[in-house]
C-alpha cells in the first residue's frame, strides 16, 4: 500500500490478509481465497471496519447470488465452497483461449 493513504478516504476496499503466514494489505483486490481462510473470517476490509462475508467470497469467485441456495448452511460451510476453487470468469477465459489455440493449430 502506498504511504500517505488515509484508509477512511479511499473509495476502493482496502483488504487486510490477517490469517496468512505472510500478512499483507492490498487495495481493491483479494489474495488467494484458500479454504481455511474462507472458512474462518475471510479478509478484513480495513476501511469498512468489518470482515468479508462468505457470500461475498462466493461472489468474488464469479457466482451470482441467485445461483446458489445457502439455506441450512453455516457460514464456515459457505466459506469452504469459495476456498481453493477456480473462479468462473477464469474458467471462461481459459476455455476461450484453449478453443482459439485449437483453431490456429488446424
Amino acid at each position: 500500500m502506498k504511504k500517505g493513504i488515509n484508509p477512511f478516504e479511499c473509495a476502493e476496499p482496502i483488504v487486510g490478509d490477517i490469517h496468512s503466514t505472510n500478512p499483507g494489505v492490498t487495495i481493491d483486490y483479494v489474495m488467494t481465497i484458500t479454504a481455511s481462510r474462507a472458512k474462518a473470517k475471510g479478509f478484513y476490509l480495513i476501511n469498512r471496519c468489518r470482515w468479508t462475508r462468505q457470500q461475498e467470497l462466493i461472489r468474488l469467485m464469479g457466482v451470482p447470488d441467485n445461483r446458489l441456495n445457502f439455506d441450512g448452511l453455516k457460514a464456515s460451510e459457505i466459506g469452504t465452497l469459495a476456498g481453493n476453487a477456480v473462479p468462473v470468469p477464469m474458467c471462461v477465459m481459459f476455455c476461450k483461449g484453449l478453443s482459439l489455440s485449437f483453431a490456429t493449430i488446424q
